[in-house]
């Protein structure tokens, strides 16, 4: 699918909250809609702010399209005939023929005496929908948009009985809203060496706004001693990461050794300590055979009879050792996983002066995919190769008519990054050489005026802005086409207030965004 917008310019401010989150965790990472397979991934490479990809493939010829944005994107969902995607630091994104629309702090509400009347947090896990109303969960908490009264209401820890403000996972089921708040992928510390585990199931009665606590087998902190405490869930742990409906309405939950379901009111939960099939549940989804688990051990699927069927890593059916996201309905079943030793297994070894070519040879770059390394080598104009040892390799497999098919994403990436790049490497002799923009700012911290000076290796447009904290534009202080070469201007500060401030400097091929504080 081709948007009208490619590239959306979401400003990304990651040292105001990189305490909070410190990796990209997917979740709920794949859909299908109108007979395509859609699902995010990202990657980031020198010079260029962490960038996100919706990639969609038809099911119909196996055709590929790529749409980039300039954040991460975390989960993905649809509801009619929009697709909603939550992100790292942008808040939620809603696809809508053709269209894009945000709902951000920016753009939702205000920040009075540290409380907030739109969306509590930027950086959303995951997202549902229905008619009336969206559903965020954030790393700060609950915040639900009731689009016919145009009003936001958060919930948080401290007006909810909520125990932790990050919540993981939601689904929606018959006016139910299930929560996962986790220590699966964050862990809250307090300020001593007793910590308490802080994971839990939370359901909301959407009609009466009645909320329901459920937690497992958790530690907690009681007058400075760790003590044992058992929840209404016989769950080894409380470390939850994903709930989803199965066809016969159960909610199934998933941990860090294994899963589980609510049936009514009884519980039932598989676990496996041995971590001989559970370790490091990514995903789980139901479809009419059973529940699909995403493990890093491979693809499980309980049945509606409780049996269990496993489906290991590393065949030739599902490339891989390591599944990360399923995506199951009646007629296929859809899987992202990686091989960590698929590059050393092409015969691409660690070379110990790779360090230091990387920082001086000026053909070498390192993209990051998902979090994982890629490191590739730019020989000539029409000649890039894979190099050392780059980390894991990504697959997208698909399970269709009994037939299986599977796609190397990360290659496919790579020659996404060099064809988005190409213009922006200078080529001499034929021979690649290494571009880039600076940007820098003098004094800093500041009083009044900031020089800011910055370099750009190719002409086109240059836009200059000056954000808040909260990402407001605060105002644009250049815009215009320049040719390639170093540059200074001057921001006068003096109308403003004293802050924290975020320099932008964005281009057609390139971004970077600086931080600088100005005191008065």
């Amino acid at each position: 699918m081709k948007y009208k917008l490619l590239m959306i310019i979401l400003m990304m401010f990651y040292s105001l909250y990189s305490d909070i989150i410190t990796s990209f965790s997917l979740n709920n990472s794949i859909d299908i809609i109108d007979n395509k397979i859609f699902f995010i991934t990202q990657y980031s490479a020198p010079h260029m702010v962490n960038k996100g990809y919706l990639l969609n493939v038809r099911l119909d010829d196996y055709t590929w399209d790529f749409d980039s944005f300039s954040c991460p994107l975390l989960s993905i969902t649809h509801f009619d005939s929009s697709i909603w995607i939550g992100t790292y630091g942008s808040g939620v994104l809603e696809i809508k023929e053709g269209n894009i629309y945000q709902y951000s702090i920016t753009n939702t509400g205000s920040v009075y005496g540290g409380q907030y009347d739109g969306l509590i947090s930027n950086y959303v896990n995951s997202v549902a929908v229905d008619t009336n109303n969206i559903y965020c969960a954030t790393v700060r908490g609950l915040s639900i948009y009731r689009r016919l009264d145009n009003e936001w209401i958060s919930y948080n820890i401290d007006n909810s009985p909520l125990s932790s403000d990050n919540i993981y996972d939601i689904s929606l089921y018959n006016s139910q809203l299930w929560l996962v708040t986790s220590d699966y992928y964050y862990t809250y510390y307090e300020m001593n060496d007793c910590p308490s585990e802080r994971g839990e199931i939370a359901n909301i009665d959407l009609n009466s706004m009645e909320w329901h606590i459920y937690t497992g087998l958790r530690k907690k902190c009681i007058n400075n001693s760790v003590m044992v405490i058992e929840g209404e869930i016989p769950s080894l742990s409380s470390d939850f990461s994903n709930v989803s409906f199965d066809f016969l309405g159960r909610l199934w939950f998933s941990f860090q050794y294994g899963v589980g379901y609510l049936d009514k009111d009884n519980w039932t939960v598989f676990a496996d300590s041995t971590n001989k099939y559970f370790r490091d549940i990514k995903d789980i989804h139901a479809n009419s055979s059973g529940i699909w688990v995403a493990s890093s051990k491979g693809l499980l699927k309980y049945d509606y009879d409780n049996r269990l069927t496993v489906y290991p890593g590393l065949s030739d059916e599902i490339p891989g050792s390591v599944i990360t996201s399923i995506y199951a309905n009646d007629s296929i079943v859809v899987i992202k996983s990686y091989d960590p030793n698929f590059w050393t297994k092409q015969g691409l070894i660690t070379d110990t002066t790779h360090s230091t070519q990387l920082q001086e040879n000026p053909i070498y770059y390192s993209v990051m995919i998902d979090s994982n390394r890629v490191d590739i080598c730019c020989i000539d104009k029409n000649n890039w190769q894979e190099l050392y040892n780059p980390g894991y390799m990504e697959f997208l497999t698909i399970y269709k008519n009994g037939n299986w098919q599977s796609w190397e994403v990360t290659r496919m990436l790579i020659d996404k990054w060099i064809e988005e790049n190409y213009a922006t490497i200078d080529y001499k002799d034929n021979k690649c050489f290494a571009t880039e923009i600076s940007i820098q700012n003098y004094p800093n911290p500041f009083n009044s005026t900031t020089t800011i000076c910055y370099r750009i290796p190719m002409e086109s447009n240059v836009t200059i802005s000056i954000f808040d904290i909260h990402g407001r534009l605060v105002e644009t202080i250049f815009d215009n086409i320049q040719s390639p070469g170093e540059y200074k201007i001057v921001w006068n500060a003096d109308n403003i207030n004293s802050g924290i401030y975020f320099i932008s400097l964005y281009s057609r091929y390139y971004k970077s965004v600086i931080k600088c504080i100005l005191i008065k």
